[in-house]
């Protein structure tokens, strides 16, 4: 979930087959903006051409006037 807590806000994935310790990632995704008069919403978004059976690590982060925060790193595999 994102709250752009009233600031307009770009925010994107950053995901790798790595665990993201250390800071850093793989790959990142396209950015995406959300306008500050916006609640908090889900954001998702759709990544294709990953490997077969592999586990990946991604994390959410977010900028705006405020600063930059980096989410928590959360796993799946593919089948």
């Amino acid at each position: 979930r994102l709250d752009p807590n009233g600031a307009n806000t770009t925010y994107w994935f950053e995901y790798s087959e790595d665990s993201l310790v250390g800071g850093i990632i793989g790959t990142m995704t396209a950015t995406q903006t959300m306008n500050g008069d916006e609640a908090t919403i889900g954001v998702k978004v759709d990544v294709t051409d990953l490997r077969r059976n592999t586990k990946y690590y991604y994390r959410m982060v977010a900028r705006n006037e405020f600063g930059t925060v980096v989410g928590g790193s959360v796993s799946f595999r593919t089948k």
